[in-house]
């Protein structure tokens, strides 16, 4: 016997709506794996100054994944500081997957609550190289 379509329906659409949730994430663990490769995610990752985190939810263009948004100021290509910015950080897991700059330049107004985050700012002092 054939089990209905229908069955198989709800059955698929619990697997999709199982694999886009999230995995939970912590703002001390979003902030543990950011630490870790934040060699990769400034171009002068000791230059860090003003950094500031918001609270891990859910990415607006990808579901299955979680964001959160980090204010900082680091120097640029020319090796001046151009001013806080706002980075969209993505997380596969509890994994920093990619990032965006500067995508929401209403940063406090999209992403909700910031927090100091000490830990991140570089060891530069600032005017010197």
């Amino acid at each position: 016997m054939k089990p209905p379509i229908a069955a198989i329906a709800i059955v698929l659409s619990t697997q999709i709506a199982a694999a886009q949730t999230p995995v939970p994430l912590s703002i001390a663990e979003a902030r543990a794996a950011i630490l870790a490769a934040k060699s990769r995610l400034w171009r002068d990752p000791d230059s860090v100054r003003d950094a500031a985190i918001s609270a891990p939810k859910a990415c607006p263009v990808k579901p299955e994944l979680l964001c959160v948004c980090v204010e900082a100021n680091a120097r640029n290509a020319y090796g001046g500081y151009s001013g806080i910015s706002t980075s969209l950080i993505y997380f596969r897991g509890k994994t920093v997957a990619d990032s965006v700059e500067g995508l929401y330049p209403d940063g406090r107004a999209r992403c909700g609550k910031f927090e100091p985050f000490p830990e991140l700012n570089g060891r530069k002092t600032p005017g010197r190289s």
